[in-house]
């Protein structure tokens, strides 16, 4: 999804004919692209004890997959390295980035340190204790629920945070589901939408052709070299992280974010990790994270692409975490949950700005 979808150099007709990106990545970096978890994609496991359940398992998966990679491309050993995921991969990015640092601070460790910039998180489940505490209070912002749903919402919220404390990771997950992420759930039941992408729209869109068909095609699966193996749709590693569902990663982010450049973002009509559930957590944090005061004062800018533009792209914070470390926060304007498919020439634009360093200029 996110190679034909949002930052890829193709994309994909109904048809399954593809279509070169205007605004694909690849046109200011080197895009690797990781079929993540086990069992996501073309990566596969033939036992069971493979399946991921916990981020410690898809962290040393990740960076045994960077071991192989470097290994075979050595030539790529000193390019700046910058982690990115969105929504989920609000747990994997920080995972496998708290991994790499570790190990390259790791004196036996065989490998040799890997090149590790910085990290993006977009629209990033992390902290479900924090975050899903804004679920009521985005719902009837957005004019979604009324006050009697709104305080429905508040009890499933209640009951999920006494059960993540108690760590009944199962209940919490059929909660969670049931609040946000069913269907059914009370976000559907009450905004009569299957869209908690984007609270504009009331309907999934189409986001081009089917490419687990495509990528499934006897040519395409040559070309690609997986041999016998079929991309398959996550479902099996979804499974298997269910009780991962309300965990945290947080007690990760602050050696991340004391250490590397960090890029955090969310799409303005997102509900699903909305931007004020991005905040919630943000605020929260401590004196552990060296920036947080910082963070809580510093002045947004509002960023254009360029001076002359009448659209605003988004709001900024951003500030230098240390002498050669930055943090970034945007929210980007008239985007959703998949705001690189919203804002194609946005989220590009921010991307290669993070990513050398350029100005977020009002």
């Amino acid at each position: 999804f996110g190679l034909f979808v949002e930052s890829g150099p193709y994309g994909l007709y109904q048809n399954l004919t593809i279509f070169e990106r205007e605004y694909s990545w690849t046109k200011f970096a080197g895009m690797l692209y990781v079929d993540n978890p086990v069992m996501t994609g073309f990566s596969f496991t033939d036992s069971p004890d493979g399946i991921s359940r916990n981020q410690d398992e898809v962290a040393d998966n990740l960076y045994a997959f960077f071991v192989s990679f470097y290994k075979a491309y050595p030539q790529y050993k000193n390019n700046p390295l910058i982690i990115a995921a969105e929504s989920y991969g609000g747990k994997y990015a920080p995972a496998i980035t708290y991994k790499i640092m570790t190990e390259n601070a790791n004196s036996s460790n065989p490998n040799p340190p890997m090149p590790l910039k910085g990290m993006a998180v977009g629209d990033g489940l992390s902290d479900p204790a924090t975050q899903i505490l804004g679920y009521a209070d985005l719902a009837y912002n957005f004019g979604i629920a009324d006050p009697a749903e709104a305080a429905t919402m508040r009890e499933y919220q209640k009951n999920i945070l006494h059960n993540i404390e108690t760590k009944n990771w199962p209940l919490a997950s059929k909660l969670f589901n049931d609040l946000v992420d069913g269907p059914p759930d009370l976000f559907q039941n009450y905004s009569g939408s299957p869209n908690y992408f984007d609270v504009r729209i009331s309907y999934t869109p189409v986001y081009g052709g089917d490419f687990s068909a495509f990528l499934n095609r006897s040519d395409v699966r040559a070309a690609l070299h997986v041999g016998d193996h079929y991309f398959l749709d996550g479902s099996v590693a979804a499974e298997g992280l269910q009780d991962d569902l309300c965990k945290t990663v947080k007690p990760l982010m602050p050696t991340i974010f004391n250490n590397l450049d960090v890029l955090i973002y969310n799409g303005q009509f997102d509900y699903i990790v909305g931007a004020p559930l991005t905040e919630n957590m943000l605020a929260l944090f401590g004196p552990e994270w060296h920036g947080w005061r910082t963070w809580l004062d510093q002045p947004k800018v509002i960023w254009r692409l360029a001076p002359s533009d009448q659209h605003v792209a988004g709001y900024v914070k951003q500030f230098d975490s240390t002498s050669s470390t930055t943090f970034t926060q945007i929210v980007v304007r008239d985007a959703g949950h998949i705001s690189p498919w919203d804002q194609p020439q946005v989220i590009s634009q921010m991307y290669q700005n993070f990513a050398y360093g350029l100005p977020f200029k009002p």
